[in-house]
């Protein structure tokens, strides 16, 4: 199984919403990692996101350029910012027989779900907009092997 840990595109600081958007540099770093997971052939068979805004912005970017259905993207208060690891893994484990997700969310969620997987306490910065891979059979700590595939310049 693969898990894809991707943190939202870099919002804009200032904002008069209730929550802030992607930015024009952001929207444009996440069209980067998507031109790179189109080129590199990686399919998602199922993309997660974070209800806030940027990531939702973010995913459906991804979706759209894969040609994925956006309606079919799942959104969770379980890739929230501050959500922990056993959140996360509680929505990953009712797809464990799906071989490639993406989960689009936040610091330091993503992270803190990464090192759990990867049974580290420290793991790679998360920049905006860049995409991991978790390479696991199960969804225990200490059971997956990480790796930066790409970040935007």
């Amino acid at each position: 199984m693969y898990i894809y840990l991707m943190r939202h595109g870099t919002a804009n600081s200032d904002y008069s919403g209730s929550e802030p958007a992607l930015c024009n540099s952001g929207r444009v770093g996440v069209e980067e990692t998507a031109d790179y997971i189109k080129s590199e052939g990686i399919t998602f068979d199922l993309i997660i996101s974070s209800p806030k805004l940027r990531a939702a912005q973010t995913a459906d970017v991804i979706a759209e350029t894969l040609d994925y259905p956006v309606e079919n993207i799942i959104r969770t208060e379980h890739l929230k910012p501050n959500s922990t690891p056993a959140e996360a893994l509680r929505i990953l484990c009712q797809y464990t027989k799906t071989a490639s997700i993406l989960c689009v969310g936040h610091l330091p969620s993503l992270p803190r779900l990464a090192c759990g997987l990867c049974g580290v306490s420290s793991i790679h910065a998360f920049p905006n907009a860049a995409l991991y891979r978790l390479e696991t059979d199960s969804l225990t700590p200490g059971s997956a092997d990480f790796t930066q595939l790409f970040s935007p310049e």
